[in-house]
């Protein structure tokens, strides 16, 4: 069976980090959680809303994350890297983590941006962070060409640990 997730229609963010913190004077967003790579942030972003994030990026521009704010049910990931450029619309994504069942998307993209975004439906959170949480490795795979990024996920159980229990509490303060 294969999963679903549903398509999300907000605006691009260029990097999530940096936009949570590009008004100081809103944004309360601090670091929770380290482990190898993979961070975890969490706060109020520019508009006061709550937010969890589980991010990664690397050296050469390359950047994963993974986040929730307030009181949606759903989870937000978005990818990016420098060489990608996107004409604008939907591009089919697909995530594989381990030998897991894919779970496949519809992604937004900006035209002359390199960032996709795409939901994961709140009735799957559950599942997805456990894949999160016990796979060692994920392969993102977009468009008609099915160009292939693997993003190794060593060090992410630790850190989904924290992103999920900063979703608990964000959950009982809605």
């Amino acid at each position: 069976m294969q999963k679903s997730a549903f398509l999300l229609a907000a605006l691009l963010l260029p990097n999530l980090v940096a936009s949570l913190v590009a008004s100081p004077a809103h944004a309360k967003v601090g670091r929770i959680y380290g482990a190898g790579d993979w961070a975890v942030y969490a706060g109020r972003s520019n508009d006061g809303a709550k937010v969890c994030v589980m991010s990664t990026h690397w050296n050469d521009g390359r950047y994963v994350g993974i986040k929730r704010f307030g009181a949606d049910h759903y989870l937000t990931v978005q990818a990016s890297r420098p060489n990608w450029r996107f004409d604008g619309g939907d591009v089919r994504v697909s995530v594989t983590m381990d030998n897991f069942t894919p779970w496949h998307a519809s992604a937004i993209t900006e035209a002359g941006h390199n960032l996709l975004q795409f939901q994961v439906p709140g009735s799957a959170v559950g599942e997805f962070t456990h894949e999160l949480d016990v796979s060692s490795h994920m392969v993102l795979t977009m468009g008609n060409n099915n160009v292939t990024w693997p993003i190794d996920l060593i060090g992410t159980s630790r850190a989904t640990e924290a992103f999920v229990s900063c979703l608990k509490a964000e959950d009982q303060t809605n």
